[in-house]
């Protein structure tokens, strides 16, 4: 969804596992940074072959796995990479970053993407470094995250915009794109509370502090 409006920051789209392969022969004739991004569960159905033929090679890429424990596409059903607490009795976790270090990758990052004042450091070092290297990105998917806190019967805070610190400079929109983020008739950003699950991202973003959980 990175490639879509309003990011438009994704080169291509390929089929799904078929990102770290294309990026192995990209990385031989392009002068740019390549950049591929696969999800957990992709990574185990489809990925591991190009990332044996990248970390054989050293090629000189970088794999982004956004690791939310679930294949949340097709209904957070579990995955190898799921967390233990959530996988079916015998079955054990296997973690992404243990499969990449098993294949001899030596450069391997796991960053909060929400936790940006480490997660951006991360990134620029694993960018400025030649050769082949994997970021994981781990954060809950946010659907599966609140219905098992629905099950365990805790609160979700909600987050609201204050129509009167809004400056309409469409931060959140623009940078953000979250789901429950909208504009309403006069231009303010609104947040819709059934989409809502108070992470409060979009607030660290806005430039008038315009963003808060609700009161109570």
């Amino acid at each position: 969804m990175a490639s879509l409006e309003p990011l438009v920051w994704g080169d291509s789209v390929l089929a799904m596992g078929a990102s770290v392969g294309i990026a192995n022969g990209l990385s031989y004739c392009v002068a740019e940074k390549v950049v591929a991004l696969m999800g957990d569960s992709t990574f185990f159905h489809a990925g591991l072959p190009g990332l044996v033929n990248a970390a054989y090679r050293d090629a000189d890429f970088k794999l982004v796995i956004l690791d939310n424990g679930v294949t949340a596409m097709t209904g957070q059903q579990m995955n190898p990479g799921t967390a233990p607490g959530d996988q079916p009795p015998g079955r054990r976790r296997i973690a992404p970053e243990d499969v990449v270090r098993a294949v001899g990758v030596e450069q391997v990052a796991i960053v909060d993407p929400y936790d940006r004042a480490a997660a951006l450091p991360a990134v620029k070092e694993a960018l400025s470094s030649p050769g082949f290297g994997v970021i994981v990105f781990r954060r809950d998917c946010a659907l599966h995250a609140d219905r098992s806190k629905r099950r365990r019967g805790e609160s979700i805070p909600r987050s609201r915009v204050s129509p009167d610190a809004c400056r309409n400079y469409h931060t959140c929109i623009r940078s953000f794109y979250c789901p429950a983020i909208s504009l309403d008739d006069r231009g303010k950003a609104v947040i819709d509370r059934d989409l809502c699950d108070g992470c409060l991202e979009c607030a660290e973003l806005c430039p008038n502090s315009a963003i808060a959980h609700e009161e109570g």
